[in-house]
């Protein structure tokens, strides 16, 4: 019997049957990079390690991610919805004056951010700021 998109309960519990089923099948390309799905599901099951035993974020906590067009967008995204953890997309191209009022009303935990282009978002209150450069850092440590 095959699955369906009704069968799983978000986009991790797709992702995991893909990987156990196709494991090397292109899961993800982005620039001269692919991923096969065995490889993308082990870098999504580390993020969920950071999200969860690291920065101890748990089910209905907030993610601000604006990162753009980005692997890392997906394995949090990703990551982050197969520990029930809300993700709220942010466009990289709202500036600080329209959108600080936004983030307010947002009340993230965490915010994931560019800081090539939204540098502002690390002053966010009363959240864990991580810029892209530094969880790269964080993914390559951890995928060692």
């Amino acid at each position: 019997m095959s699955s369906t998109s009704a069968d799983f309960q978000n986009l991790y519990q797709a992702l995991r049957h893909s990987a156990a089923r196709s494991p090397d099948a292109l899961a993800l390309a982005f620039e001269d990079r692919r991923y096969l799905y065995r490889d993308f599901h082990l870098r999504v099951q580390r993020a969920m390690a950071q999200l969860d035993q690291v920065w101890s974020l748990r089910k209905g906590d907030r993610i601000l991610l604006a990162w753009g067009n980005h692997p890392a967008f997906c394995e949090v995204l990703f990551a982050a919805l197969g520990l029930g953890i809300e993700v709220v997309p942010f466009s990289t191209k709202l500036k600080q004056a329209e959108s600080e009022e936004l983030v307010g009303h947002i009340a993230p935990r965490v915010v994931l951010f560019d800081a090539t282009v939204q540098d502002w978002l690390k002053n966010t209150p009363d959240a864990r700021a991580v810029s892209l450069s530094e969880w790269q850092a964080i993914s390559t440590s951890r995928n060692r």
